[in-house]
């Protein structure tokens, strides 16, 4: 009796944790893009290193999970307990006052200095709360992906329509910290919950089957399917900037589509059909969005629009089920870790590489 309520309090701290984590994690990077405007302006040095610092911290918290979740029980409570303490000192707004102008470096320190802590914690959550889970099952339990991508959607959609109209910066603060000792006191209860279940002698985290290294050639094509789905996204929200310009609604439909065909993919109702539709629903899309607007500088209004969110929902659906087929059975950590630097090295792609190479869509 005191067992499952153990393991069910460990599972609904579970389903309330990844998501919170998810939308904490989306909501901040907006927080923070909107207040360091004032303090460097909107210079591409601002921009772009908010976008570094978010990608970095995603690699950093995804590391930092696949390194945690091979140590004991209760070095992983410890740890993750000591990390949100002090993450929640750390948070704080960055000043509003700078005699520099914008730059790289002074943004990525300003967002190191106030929310790195932060950031590694609430990107390792969904990593580490796969190893609890494991704790009460075998399979690696790939649902709570399709979860974090639900907080992460629901945190796209309200932060530019409702979070940042109604709300003022300094209470987006308080109400953030305040969410973000939630999240920790959930993950501490968890953990403790853990411990206490974990036998005595066990002091080191249960292993199930056999442990069959990650292949070369498996990694390689996470990295690849990773980094092309992130390119034809990035790739869409370029096209619909530039038509509509600087407007949520610009990324809000091609990153949207992005993060919920992880939901759809992940959540463990996904067949072998739906990927072979999704392939055919490509083909079909490309055709119509290069018959519609072809290898021209043709705006993307209208019809042309609808065929672009066509090519990236087809597209990210049919690379993410690629990739759910070829998930491991047991290095979830590793899996995550490298999906992670594939979404780098799509942005790079996207924002350094192709805009100099390509002159026309050729991406696609």
């Amino acid at each position: 009796m005191r067992h499952d309520l153990q393991r069910k309090t460990v599972r609904v701290l579970t389903i309330i944790s990844v998501p919170l984590a998810a939308f904490l994690a989306f909501s901040i990077q907006p927080l923070m893009g909107k207040h360091l405007l004032p303090v460097y302006g909107g210079t591409v040095g601002t921009w772009l290193g908010t976008m570094l610092f978010f990608q970095v911290a995603l690699l950093g918290g995804y590391a930092w999970a696949a390194w945690l979740v091979h140590r004991s029980k209760r070095t992983q409570v410890y740890a993750t307990a000591a990390l949100g303490i002090l993450a929640t000192i750390m948070f704080r707004l960055p000043a509003i006052e700078s005699d520099e102008p914008g730059g790289l470096l002074q943004v990525l320190w300003s967002l190191a200095a106030t929310t790195l802590p932060a950031m590694i914690l609430l990107f390792s959550v969904s990593t580490l709360m796969h190893a609890w889970s494991r704790q009460q099952q075998q399979a690696v339990p790939y649902y709570l992906y399709a979860i974090s991508n639900i907080g992460s959607l629901v945190a796209l959609f309200l932060y530019p329509f409702y979070i940042e109209p109604w709300i003022g910066i300094s209470s987006q603060s308080f109400i953030w910290r305040v969410a973000f000792f939630t999240l920790t006191s959930m993950l501490i209860v968890a953990g403790w919950i853990q411990i206490r279940a974990t036998d005595i002698n066990d002091t080191v985290a249960p292993k199930f089957g056999a442990d069959e290294p990650v292949q070369f050639q498996d990694a390689a094509i996470w990295l690849a399917l990773s980094a092309l789905t992130c390119v034809g996204m990035l790739g869409a929200t370029h096209h619909v900037a530039v038509e509509i310009g600087s407007n949520p609604l610009a990324w809000i439909g091609p990153f949207g589509i992005y993060l919920l065909s992880f939901t759809l993919v992940f959540s463990g109702f996904w067949r072998t059909w739906m990927t072979r539709l999704c392939l055919v629903m490509l083909g079909v899309s490309l055709v119509g969005f290069m018959l519609s607007k072809g290898f021209t500088s043709a705006t993307v209004e209208g019809i042309r629009f609808w065929w672009l969110l066509a090519v990236t929902a087809s597209g990210s659906l049919l690379g993410n089920a690629l990739l759910y087929s070829r998930r491991p059975a047991q290095h979830y950590e590793k899996f995550y870790l490298i999906l992670a630097v594939g979404g780098v090295v799509g942005g790079l792609l996207s924002s350094v590489v192709i805009p100099f190479v390509f002159a026309r869509p050729l991406e696609f």
